[in-house]
């Protein structure tokens, strides 16, 4: 099974997001790699780890990550969208 790691992605404010690292099985050279998270308000815990496992296991290794303010992500107001930020938040 792919193996999944807990990391934590520091933004350049300060803020860190929550996500997991999802490596293919005996991964041991440089790999193609994925970034995802749920739409908005969602968090990696809402049915979408299945996804990544499945792009893992094709040779990709997968960031998962909540958005800030969401999940186990940093941020104040909590359960606050702001979709600019989150657009930037990924480019860091």
């Amino acid at each position: 099974m792919t193996e999944r790691i807990d990391v934590q992605i520091p933004l350049p404010d300060g803020i860190e997001l929550a996500a997991w690292l999802f490596l293919p099985d005996n991964a041991d050279k440089p790999l193609p790699a994925v970034t995802m998270a749920h739409g908005f308000g969602g968090t990696r815990y809402h049915g979408i780890e299945h996804i990544a496992r499945r792009i893992s296991e094709a040779g990709y290794a997968v960031l998962l990550h909540d958005h800030r303010n969401f999940g186990d992500s940093q941020g104040t107001p909590r359960h606050d969208i702001d979709p600019h930020q989150q657009i930037a938040d990924w480019r860091g």
